[in-house]
């Protein structure tokens, strides 16, 4: 009975958490409930459609409601019928709410598989969804989808099933490459974690051995990589037909779909090069964040037998960041693209699962003790808030036809781009959907921010950097054609009108590398600048010569990561790539100092003379990467004459 009535009231918090109306509409209303769901089929509905319809998240931002009515008559993709079904649930919020009753349900048949009883599951459950929703870290598209899905492994192959122990390899494996086939490429890099705390724990509690255990790993991992490489040829293929609608050779089709262009097309457009990012609240890596929680439980918390499950958790919280360097040296070497893997998203979801079955072993051990359940929420709320400060949000895709795609297989940038080298930004597809809103995402770790709230404000810029400090994600486009935002590679933007949405073209197709007369002055001054050439000059922060060359610069080699071009200085060589320290420059042989200009683009200064000049992508992280992976293997190894 107990259990019954924690679940309803778990359910209940829920509800008035995510319906408008309630309590005043005041607490906690989640802003982006389209793209819970919407983002992972985004993709993919992109390739299927090749006609212009109306963005159908795009009012949620305006009046709180997706009106997908807005499709135009005559469209037919696989899943209009599914969008049809969940207009009316969007519409009244209660998407995540369904989502939420499931997980709930879910957390309590984790609770229960993983040996707890019924008021002890029911308790970790309401704790769960109350911290998990009160700091809206849900908010991270396909966080509760995964999570559902591997709570539901969980229970089903632990003590719910008569022999847990013969089904547990497959169903982590089916587990795995349902998390890839369920979203698109980049929904596999940061699910790859979802299990990598709640599988010792599971191991744990069925009493598997530790050579088990490193099985059951491989199995969820293999499954992954397995279903990730037919996911990526699919996509590649399909997204070379919705370019080329006038092709009818499919054999054609199919072999330029796998060729450089395709390959690149898939890696830059799906697989960002993002290790982490600290730049919301300045925490290093997500491993350092892991192992400080870890030490602090393992010292600190009195449950019977949880420290050495908590050093089988450190272990692998070490092992799946030397994992994900691995993963991205492979990728490095085989692709011209890097991929994306999202470590600090990864813990959140970690966090959840595992301080939930901490809770719920507090709770069994001392029914009759309420501090130690208040202690199991307190615990969940800190490391939640610590993670969800380090978790950067993707931005919603907008559903809108791309503009007219360039001869070379390009797409352009349209608003702001959140990319991270090496992805550049003219080759992103169409990012942001209405012309008086755009998204960012990491812009605190260059000059994005800043720049975009005084090119679009003026002198009243410092209130609106203040507001999306506080807020987040998104700001106001007031000036699209601004010399600031043309620099950075606008090409496109967004109407509405009463014909419904149409794109109108801002400038020529950008320059990859121009030459420009560095200025050096005050950063909020030269952003809000509302004429002049977007190109001729660049912001600088150091004091340079100002002069600069009429020779044009020559491309010889343009990779995702590495491009070789030619150019006679002086000036100051401007790239359409995102400022990173991950970039390395030569000219003529000899490492250069990379410059930012214009607050956010990568920029070299070039003496006079006729120069070479390499640009790569090197990560600084490569070595912390592998001596993690490295110690994790150690460690594992070193377990397996372990009685864990």
């Amino acid at each position: 009975m107990r259990c019954r009535w924690l679940l309803l009231l778990g359910w209940l918090g829920l509800a008035v958490i995510h319906h408008p109306g309630w309590l005043g509409g005041k607490v906690f209303v989640m802003e982006d409930v389209a793209s819970q769901f919407f983002h992972l089929k985004s993709r993919i509905f992109l390739l299927f459609h090749g006609r212009e319809a109306g963005s159908w998240w795009d009012p949620l931002y305006l009046l709180g409601v997706p009106r997908l009515s807005q499709l135009q008559a005559g469209w037919f993709s696989p899943f209009s019928l599914w969008f049809a079904v969940m207009e009316p649930l969007t519409a009244w919020r209660l998407y995540p709410l369904m989502i939420d009753s499931l997980l709930l349900l879910a957390a309590y048949a984790a609770g229960r598989g993983l040996g707890c009883d019924r008021t002890a599951a029911g308790w970790a459950a309401f704790l769960w969804a109350a911290s998990g929703s009160i700091l809206k870290t849900s908010q991270y598209p396909c966080f509760k989808e995964t999570l559902l899905v591997s709570a539901l492994v969980v229970a089903l192959t632990t003590r719910w099933w008569r022999r847990p122990r013969r089904w547990m390899l497959p169903a982590l494996c089916l587990c795995g490459a349902m998390q890839v086939a369920a979203g698109s490429p980049s929904c596999f890099f940061y699910c790859h974690y979802t299990l990598a705390l709640l599988l010792p724990i599971v191991a744990y509690q069925i009493g598997c051995k530790p050579r088990i255990f490193m099985l059951s790993l491989a199995a969820y991992g293999s499954g992954m990589l397995l279903a990730i490489l037919p996911w990526l040829a699919f996509l590649d293929f399909f997204s070379h037909v919705a370019r080329n609608q006038q092709s009818t050779d499919f054999a054609e089709t199919f072999r330029l779909s796998v060729g450089e262009w395709g390959r690149r097309w898939v890696g830059e457009s799906y697989a960002f090069s993002e290790i982490s990012n600290p730049s919301r609240a300045g925490y290093p890596l997500p491993v350092d964040l892991s192992v400080a929680v870890t030490v602090l439980l393992a010292l600190a918390w009195p449950i019977k037998r949880l420290r050495p499950l908590l050093l089988m958790s450190l272990v692998i919280s070490l092992q799946s960041v030397g994992e994900a360097g691995g993963l991205l040296w492979l990728t490095h070497r085989l692709f011209p693209f890097t991929l994306k893997v999202r470590g600090a998203d990864s813990f959140v979801m970690l966090a959840g699962l595992f301080l939930l079955w901490v809770g719920a072993q507090a709770w069994r051990e001392h029914p009759g003790r309420i501090r130690n359940g208040l202690a199991a929420w307190a615990w969940l709320f800190a490391l939640l808030v610590q993670t969800s400060k380090m978790g950067s949000a993707y931005l919603p895709a907008e559903m809108l036809q791309s503009p007219p795609w360039p001869e070379a297989g390009r797409g352009r940038l349209v608003l702001a781009s959140a990319g991270h080298p090496p992805l550049p930004w003219w080759s992103m597809p169409p990012l942001a959907g209405l012309r008086t809103l755009v998204c960012f995402d990491s812009a605190l770790d260059s000059g994005y921010a800043e720049g975009m709230a005084f090119s679009q404000m003026g002198p009243e810029g410092a209130k609106l950097l203040r507001r999306f400090l506080l807020r987040g994600g998104m700001m106001p486009v007031l000036r699209p054609d601004s010399p600031l935002l043309l620099s950075w590679g606008v090409a496109w933007v967004l109407e509405s009108g009463s014909q419904g949405y149409a794109w109108r073209r801002l400038q020529p197709e950008p320059p990859r590398y121009w030459l420009s007369q560095p200025i050096h002055q005050d950063g909020k001054e030269w952003a809000a600048r509302l004429s002049g050439d977007p190109y001729r000059q660049a912001l600088v922060e150091l004091d340079l010569p100002q002069e600069v060359s009429n020779q044009p610069v020559i491309v010889t080699e343009d990779l995702a990561d590495r491009q070789v071009l030619r150019a006679t200085g002086p000036g100051l060589l401007v790239g359409s790539d995102q400022w990173d320290p991950g970039w390395r420059c030569r000219v003529d042989g000899r490492d250069t100092s990379v410059l930012r200009a214009n607050l956010a683009l990568k920029a070299v200064w070039l003496t006079p003379g006729p120069h070479q000049i390499e640009w790569v992508y090197s990560p600084p992280w490569w070595r912390a990467f592998l001596v993690c992976q490295g110690l994790g293997w150690l460690l594992l190894a070193a377990c397996l004459g372990t009685k864990i």
